[in-house]
């Protein structure tokens, strides 16, 4: 019988007749904060227990250890922190489990499950299910039916139950997975590196069963299995001709352009994924650029910001029609009529208040990059060169994208939570998603550094100042300090359009609530952290992208073909467009690869845009060695 207050012994998991004897037992709680229409509601934090009765529902945890329970309709569940237990309830159900070890239960419909951060528990009993584990170890089991497990990192233990059954397979940083009951003749497996084949693959037979190695690593051990049994037609793999383009795509950017180097990672709608980098990482030491290098990823800081503050929203720990002198009086009797400024103007840049780096900091910086060492505060930041300026236009009747409301936005985290900025964005962001090589901190507190960043001052072409002394926080703090790889990056577009971060609800209104620009030909509109265009044909990108003190960044969704991806540049300032050049490559490669005429549609436009508003020269620059 399933213990839900101690680890699953014997099987693991029980089989279709236990689960339904769980499900009729007294096990199940009984709440009274019941649900009776479509709705989002999120736990009383001294209670933690919320139940979901008649409707599509969005019922959302705490940082406790929380009970949810799915009622009739299509439930969206998400425990975030905590140790959390998850029913899904009848309907085809979406649970998340945030950080923590959590245990999460489905019942009659196609599920999805995400376990986040911890050492998850996830079981599904309906037909399709999909079940991924997210980071450490897990043990997932599918139940009957078609299901899909995914470990993604290594250390799980996957079990198929009935039916024909996808296990899909990544890195095996944390060690090879344990498959229990891979069946040679229904079941498959599906390796996620794009790029990996078949032929590169040792496989061998141990007292254990079947071990899949690959480059000297065993990833997987299928329980009972013979090598032999393990032929080419049981496995899936990613697009290698895919692998090809992208690495050409790179490799042509950084030669044409000039930037010392760039990565890029992509996911693709099948889950398969692809990193890799050129270049150089630091122009002195010619060291070459590793795919999984860190780089100071700017303004792409800014949707990882606006995500904690509509967590907290969420939570109703704040409203975004809250003004600026609630949450920041001090700072907000220096900027005029912030009694009317509100928290969601921060974040979709329509407060008027003036950009910092535009009127006099970003000017004072390059003449003496001396400030860049420096910690400075929001407030002191503020009051020189703020402070009793005039705002653009009246809150909320214009948009003025400025750095200023990101840096209001992160005091107001810290006020609201009674924590750091770095403190909300690793429990909230970092640690749930698997993103461990992604910091809010200065340069000397990042443990293995990261690249060299290059700026060109002048628009000259020539690189000439290696800005990876500066200390991010204290000069762009949360408006761009943010030190992340593309991997990293591209996780994170993932788990925010997947839905392991916000709620349904408000994962939509963060890409719609700002105001609409229509004046370059597409409905465009930063939303509450996020740009999103519609093309012409009605192509779709969600994105954010960032230029810092000698880097450039990108993060990209394409909501019609499922692709996330990231790119990252150790440059910033050139005439050559390094950003767009490896855009246009990065799209260019996934267009020859479709196999979707839709897709191709949806992707061709985008690259027709490009063309035809940006010129790619030939590298006419040179690259000093700071």
């Amino acid at each position: 019988m399933l213990d839900v207050n101690n680890t699953w012994n014997s099987s693991l998991f029980p089989q279709d007749a236990s689960l339904t004897n769980f499900w009729k037992a007294d096990r199940q709680p009984e709440f009274t904060d019941l649900i009776r229409s479509n709705s989002a509601i999120a736990s009383d934090p001294n209670d933690s227990k919320i139940q979901g009765t008649i409707g599509d529902d969005a019922l959302l945890g705490t940082s406790e250890a929380d009970w949810i329970v799915g009622g009739k309709g299509n439930d969206y569940l998400n425990g975030y922190a905590g140790d959390d237990r998850l029913w899904g309830g009848t309907g085809d159900n979406r649970l998340f489990g945030g950080a923590g070890g959590d245990l999460l239960l489905g019942k009659n419909g196609k599920d999805e499950f995400y376990g986040g951060s911890g050492n998850d528990r996830l079981l599904g009993a309906g037909n399709k299910d999909r079940l991924d584990g997210g980071t450490d170890r897990d043990v997932l089991n599918g139940g009957k039916g078609d299901d899909i497990a995914i470990d993604r990192d290594g250390g799980d233990t996957l079990i198929g139950g009935g039916g024909n059954d996808e296990f899909w397979i990544g890195n095996g940083s944390l060690g090879a997975t344990e498959i229990a009951d891979f069946e040679t003749g229904r079941d498959r497996l599906k390796l996620l590196e794009i790029g990996l084949a078949y032929e590169q693959l040792q496989i061998r037979s141990s007292q254990a069963g079947a071990v899949i190695n690959y480059q000297g690593k065993d990833v997987a051990v299928l329980n009972g299995i013979e090598a032999i049994a393990l032929t080419r037609d049981r496995f899936d793999f990613g697009n290698s001709n895919l692998a090809r383009d992208l690495q050409s795509a790179i490799e042509k950017a950084v030669e044409i352009t000039g930037t010392p180097g760039a990565t890029v990672s992509v996911t693709m709608s099948d889950g398969t994924i692809w990193t890799g980098a050129s270049g150089l990482s630091d122009l002195p030491t010619q060291t070459a650029m590793n795919a999984g290098d860190r780089f100071n990823i700017g303004s792409v800081t800014k949707p990882m910001v606006a995500t904690v503050i509509l967590q907290l929203s969420q939570e109703e720990k704040l409203n975004l029609n809250d003004t600026l002198d609630k949450w920041l009086p001090e700072i907000a009797e220096s900027i005029p009529n912030s009694q009317q400024i509100t928290v969601r103007q921060l974040l979709n840049h329509t407060s008027g208040i003036k950009d910092y780096l535009d009127e006099g900091f970003g000017a004072d910086l390059l003449s003496d990059p001396t400030l860049g060492l420096k910690s400075w505060t929001t407030e002191e930041l503020v009051s020189r060169y703020i402070s009793g300026k005039e705002l653009d236009f009246a809150p909320g009747e214009g948009f003025n994208y400025s750095n200023t409301n990101y840096l209001l936005l992160g005091d107001l985290i810290e006020a609201a939570t009674n924590t750091s900025v770095s403190q909300q964005l690793q429990a909230r962001i970092f640690e749930p998603l698997g993103m461990n090589d992604s910091f809010y901190a200065s340069p000397d507190r990042i443990p293995g550094g990261f690249t060299s960043g290059y700026l060109d001052l002048d628009g000259n072409g020539t690189l000439d100042l290696d800005t990876s002394n500066t200390n991010f926080p204290g000069v762009a703090g949360t408006a761009g300090a943010i030190v992340s790889t593309a991997a990293d990056l591209d996780r994170f577009t993932r788990g925010l359009f997947d839905g392991e971060l916000l709620s349904p609800a408000t994962l939509e209104q963060m890409q719609a609530d700002g105001l609409p620009d229509s004046s370059n030909g597409l409905n465009y509109v930063y939303g509450l952290g996020i740009y999103s265009a519609i093309f012409p044909n009605g192509a779709r990108v969600v994105e954010h992208t960032g230029g810092g003190l000698g880097w450039g960044s990108r993060m990209s969704y394409l909501p019609q073909t499922d692709i996330t991806f990231s790119t990252l540049t150790n440059s910033n300032g050139l005439p050559t467009a390094p950003d767009i050049q490896l855009l246009n490559g990065v799209l260019s490669a996934i267009d020859r690869n479709l196999t979707s005429e839709s897709d191709k549609q949806v992707v061709d436009e985008i690259l027709r845009a490009i063309e035809q508003n940006f010129s790619f020269p030939s590298n006419n620059l040179s690259v000093a060695v700071p």
